[in-house]
């Protein structure tokens, strides 16, 4: 009866687990180690945005670019672990980030809409209104979970949110936003499309440097 019991407890283990990646393990000075396997296929992206005194939309992951972006494959889905973000000012001043997803654009690219999965808020002040704070860090972070960026109809398939831009003109697929690749006052950027991971300062109050960094990868649907 016990070993019977035993098989049962094993079985639903095995089951629970045959729907998510597997955990693997590496030794270490004698110490293992153990991650998700998702681990090992994490790249990495920065973004600085130096002074930034008014609301702007960036990339942070083109996912057709393959060139300069380390996920070696545009044809699956973008899936993000942690996003990183340092701000920091000498004024006061406020900063708040969306992060989001490009679910379809108009047939000439001049419109797209955008779904928002989080956000992000940095103020010099803290909760009490006195105070000043202007160096700042904090991370996102889906743990043994991910984001997933999957689009299906022109609709995010992972996430449900009221929280959305139509048909917004501030990401035209036709026209290059700053990126890790480059800035666009540079004369650098990506063009943004249906996949992309992006992010808006939509609200930004005094002048502040914003510095976004995620760690993410591309999986095969």
């Amino acid at each position: 009866m016990k070993k019977y019991i035993l098989f049962l407890f094993v079985l639903a283990l095995v089951i629970g687990f045959s729907n998510i990646d597997l955990l693997q393990a590496r030794i270490n000075n004698n110490d293992q180690v153990v991650a998700t396997a998702q681990t090992n296929d994490n790249v990495a992206v920065k973004l600085n945005l130096s002074a930034i005194a008014a609301a702007t939309s960036t990339i942070l992951v083109d996912l057709s670019d393959t060139t300069n972006f380390k996920h070696g494959n545009s044809s699956g889905v973008l899936q993000v672990s942690q996003i990183r973000m340092a701000w920091s000012t000498d004024v006061v001043a406020t900063t708040t980030l969306k992060f989001g997803v490009i679910a379809s654009s108009s047939a000439s690219g001049a419109l797209a809409d955008v779904y928002w999965f989080d956000e992000v808020s940095f103020s010099t002040y803290n909760s009490t209104g006195s105070g000043f704070n202007g160096r700042q860090e904090k991370v996102i972070d889906y743990g043994l979970s991910v984001m997933k960026l999957n689009i299906s109809s022109a609709l995010p398939t992972s996430f449900f949110t009221n929280d959305k831009n139509t048909s917004d003109s501030t990401f035209a697929t036709t026209t290059k936003l700053s990126s890790p690749v480059g800035l666009t006052s540079a004369g650098s950027g990506s063009l943004p499309a249906t996949g992309d991971l992006v992010m808006r300062i939509y609200d930004q109050k005094g002048t502040a440097t914003t510095s976004v960094s995620v760690i993410y990868r591309v999986k095969e649907q």
